[in-house]
């Protein structure tokens, strides 16, 4: 069970560490296929050392163990990531410190950020979205995402968001 705990840290932080050169020297053009990259990577390095060094069950718990951990750091990344509003508020709240921030430069903030610009400008990097005759229109992959969240949003029974 130590050599997987081992395994599964020396992997995380192997990918993670590869992640922050790669972005050094140059930003690649779609993050998260290339996080899925990396952190695949090194879950089949760990994979294949792991049940060169031992049991092949131990393989089957590195898999899971770093799995979910690659997974969630993935997830977490796409937050950092982005500037959602609520992002840009929690950041300037930070800034500011004991003093806090006025409603009314939180209200100057959202006025001044660009959120939306940004995000469709992400939305079309991913290749999720192209413009096309004065639109936006979802590419195939895009139109994919967009069922696979209206499936996951009836199945909660949640209505509207955004």
């Amino acid at each position: 069970m130590l050599l997987t705990v081992v395994f599964v840290s020396i992997a995380c932080l192997a990918a993670l560490m590869t992640q922050i050169i790669m972005w050094r020297v140059r930003l690649p053009r779609n993050h998260f296929k290339m996080l899925l990259i990396i952190f695949g990577l090194f879950l089949i390095l760990g994979i294949l050392g792991l049940g060169l060094v031992a049991d092949w069950t131990y393989s089957l718990m590195f898999a899971q163990c770093y799995g979910l951990l690659a997974l969630s750091y993935i997830s977490f990344y796409s937050l950092i990531e982005g500037q959602s509003p609520s992002l840009c508020i929690v950041m300037a709240v930070h800034r500011k410190g004991a003093d806090g921030l006025s409603l009314v430069q939180a209200d100057e903030l959202i006025s001044a950020e660009d959120v939306v610009g940004v995000r469709i400008r992400e939305l079309e990097r991913d290749n999720l979205i192209f413009a096309k005759n004065n639109t936006y229109q979802l590419t195939r992959k895009g139109m994919l995402l967009a069922r696979l969240f209206g499936f996951g949003r009836r199945a909660l029974g949640i209505r509207k968001g955004g």
